[in-house]
C-alpha cells in the first residue's frame, strides 16, 4: 500500500471486526495476533505490515481489496484542505470523558501522521496506552497532564508537549470545566516482512 489512510483503515477493520459479531479476543485467537496489536490498529495506532493485514482478512472471511478499498488519499493536490464542518468524530478506546474529533488522517509526500483535537470532561478517565510512533500536544484550553508510568507532566493552554509515543501514556483533565488538545501522531511505518 503506497499511500494508505490508517484512520480509514482502521475504521474499515473494526467495523468489518464487530459485522462478524467478533471481540477483539476473539479476532486476536483467529489471527493469532496480540489483542493489544489488533487496538493498535483499530485505533490507527500502528501501521500494520501486509502480512498482518492478510491474516486480518482471512480471518474476517472478507478479501484485503475489500478492506483496502476506499481509503486511498488523492494526492494530485499540494495540499489538503478540512473545513470545520467536514472534522470526524469518533471513539477510540472506549474510554469515558473522550471526544476525538479527527482533523486530518492522511498521508502526503510518504509522510504518515494523523491530527485530532481531543475534548476532555471531567470524567475522562481511561489506561496507560502505548502508539507506534512520535506524538506531538499542544493545549488549546483548560488544564490537563499526561500521564506516564511514573510521572505526570501538566499541561496548560498554550503549552506543547513531544514525546515518543511508545512509551505508555494517558492525557487525564484536571481542571474545572473540560480540556481540549490538539494532538499529532507521527506514525513509524512497520518494516515489511
Amino acid at each position: 500500500m503506497k499511500h494508505e489512510d490508517l484512520f480509514k483503515l482502521g475504521l474499515a477493520i473494526r467495523d468489518r471486526r464487530k459485522r462478524s459479531g467478533l471481540t477483539l479476543k476473539l479476532l486476536a485467537e483467529a489471527t493469532g495476533l496480540s489483542r493489544g496489536l489488533l487496538s493498535k490498529i483499530e485505533n490507527s495506532r500502528t501501521v500494520p505490515s501486509l502480512p498482518v493485514l492478510m491474516s486480518i482478512a482471512k480471518a474476517l472471511q472478507v478479501s484485503l481489496a475489500n478492506i483496502l478499498r476506499d481509503i486511498e488519499g488523492d494526492l494530485s493536490n499540494p495540499y489538503i484542505l478540512i473545513r470545520q464542518q467536514d472534522r470526524k468524530q469518533v471513539k477510540r478506546e472506549n474510554k469515558k470523558g473522550y471526544l476525538y474529533e479527527t482533523i486530518l488522517s492522511n498521508p502526503m509526500h510518504q509522510v504518515f501522521f494523523e491530527t485530532a483535537v481531543i475534548h476532555l470532561k471531567d470524567e475522562a478517565k481511561g489506561k496507560l496506552i502505548s502508539t507506534d510512533g512520535d506524538m506531538f500536544l499542544y493545549c488549546l484550553d483548560g488544564d490537563m497532564h499526561v500521564q506516564f508510568t511514573d510521572e505526570a507532566v501538566p499541561l496548560h493552554q498554550g503549552d506543547a508537549l513531544y514525546f515518543d509515543g511508545r512509551v505508555p501514556h494517558i492525557s487525564q483533565h484536571t481542571g474545572p470545566g473540560c480540556a481540549s488538545v490538539l494532538v499529532i501522531y507521527l506514525l513509524h511505518q512497520e518494516p515489511a516482512t
